[in-house]
């Protein structure tokens, strides 16, 4: 439920989907809100984006200036070096 969110679902979309009822839905959203410690959706996707991707961003960029290679990605490359075109 909490990609859902992230992705900017609604209620009506998720209770289509899953066959219940909006109660159920909101039900449901404040138990994650309480576990997670938060009191919406915009908070809860920048509790998701914060504690999940920013930390990476920021190793990443750590990464390509020290010419390491960057997580989920390819080595980093100088920025004047040129890659082969594709065929």
């Amino acid at each position: 439920m909490t990609q859902w969110v992230v992705k900017g679902g609604s209620t009506a979309e998720l209770t289509k989907a899953l066959g219940v009822s909006p109660a159920t839905i909101q039900q449901h959203l404040k138990s994650i809100f309480e576990k997670v410690g938060v009191s919406s959706r915009g908070e809860l996707v920048a509790k998701v984006y914060f504690d999940c991707y920013d930390l990476r961003t920021r190793d990443n960029r750590i990464r390509i200036r020290d010419e390491r290679s960057i997580r989920g990605g390819p080595k980093a490359r100088n920025v004047g070096e040129r890659t082969a075109p594709l065929q």
